[in-house]
C-alpha cells in the first residue's frame, strides 16, 4: 500500500443559500512536500471537478465550473513544510449542479501532479461527507 504523504480533512457546512466545502492539507511526513495550488484551490477557486459527488439516488453529480487546460509549471506548487497544513473553501453549489433538497455524499478526489515529475500523478482523496442541502 501506498504511504500518504498528506492528509486531506473534508468538513461540509452551508451558510445562507451556500453549500461550503472546507478542505485541509496536512503534511504528515518529515520532510517538505509540493502541492500544485491549482489542485488544491489555494485561491478558493476550482479550475477542474477536484470533488466527487453523489446523489441520494448514487447519481453523480455534474461539474458545471470552468476547465482550464493548462500545463503545470514549478511555480505552480506551494511548499508545506513538515506538520504544515493549508486550507480552501470552495463554494460548492456555484461549481456543481446541487439542488436544493437532496442528499449529497462528497468527498475531495483528484488526481495531483507529482511535483517536478513530467508524468507523474498522485491520487489525492479526503473522507466522505453526507450532507443534506
Amino acid at each position: 500500500m501506498e504511504e500518504k504523504f498528506v492528509d486531506i480533512y473534508l468538513s461540509v457546512d452551508i451558510k445562507k443559500d451556500l453549500l461550503l466545502a472546507h478542505v485541509q492539507f496536512f503534511n504528515n511526513s518529515d520532510t517538505e512536500i509540493f502541492l500544485d495550488t491549482k489542485t488544491i484551490c489555494s485561491d478558493n477557486r476550482t479550475r477542474r471537478s477536484v470533488f466527487h459527488i453523489t446523489d441520494e439516488n448514487q447519481n453523480k453529480v455534474q461539474y458545471q465550473g470552468i476547465l482550464v487546460k493548462r500545463v503545470v509549471v514549478p511555480e505552480d506548487y506551494v511548499p508545506l513544510k513538515a506538520g504544515e497544513k493549508i486550507e480552501a473553501t470552495i463554494v460548492l453549489n456555484e461549481v456543481y449542479k446541487l439542488e436544493k433538497g437532496h442528499k449529497y455524499n462528497i468527498q475531495y478526489s483528484v488526481f495531483h501532479p507529482t511535483y517536478m515529475d513530467e508524468a507523474g500523478f498522485t491520487k489525492l482523496e479526503s473522507n466522505q461527507v453526507e450532507v443534506n442541502y
